[in-house]
C-alpha cells in the first residue's frame, strides 16, 4: 500500500502519547534541578517496578532469544506496564531528581514501553496511516 495516505493527526497522537513517560521524567529532573520541593526519590517503589519490568522486557527482547529453546518459545514481555508506572511515579514525585533520573532509564530499556511501541511500528503503514 504504497500510495496510501498518510495521516499525519494520528502520527502526531501517537508520538504525543508514546513520549509521554520520557517527557513527564525530564520536565520532573528539569523541576528537580530548579529547586524543587520533592525529596531526592518520593514515587521511587513505582519506578524501581517500572524498571524491573523493562529490565525483563529488555532480557526477553535481546537475551532470551540467544537462549531460545523449544520450552521457551512462547513467552512475551509486559507491554506497557512499565510505562504506566514511570507516569505513576513521576507523577507522585515530581521534582524528584533521583525518581526522574531511574524514571528517564526505565522508559529507555523498557522494550515494552510506549516510547519503543512508536519506534518498532512507526513504518507500519496498516496501524498508522490506513
Amino acid at each position: 500500500m504504497s500510495g496510501g495516505r498518510r495521516h499525519i493527526g494520528r502520527r502526531i497522537l501517537g508520538v504525543a502519547v508514546c513520549a509521554l513517560p520520557p517527557a513527564l521524567s525530564v520536565a520532573s529532573l528539569i523541576a528537580g534541578l530548579a529547586g524543587g520541593s520533592a525529596p531526592w526519590f518520593t514515587g521511587i517503589t513505582f519506578v524501581i517496578a517500572a524498571a524491573t519490568i523493562g529490565l525483563t522486557n529488555a532480557f526477553l527482547s535481546f537475551v532470551r532469544p540467544r537462549l531460545r529453546s523449544a520450552s521457551r518459545r512462547h513467552i512475551s514481555g509486559i507491554p506497557v506496564v512499565g510505562s504506566a508506572l514511570v507516569v505513576i511515579g513521576v507523577l507522585y514525585g515530581f521534582g524528584a531528581l533521583g525518581t526522574a533520573l531511574l524514571a528517564l532509564a526505565a522508559s529507555a530499556i523498557d522494550t515494552g514501553g510506549a516510547p519503543w511501541f512508536a519506534i518498532s511500528t512507526w513504518r507500519d503503514r496498516s496501524l498508522w496511516d490506513d
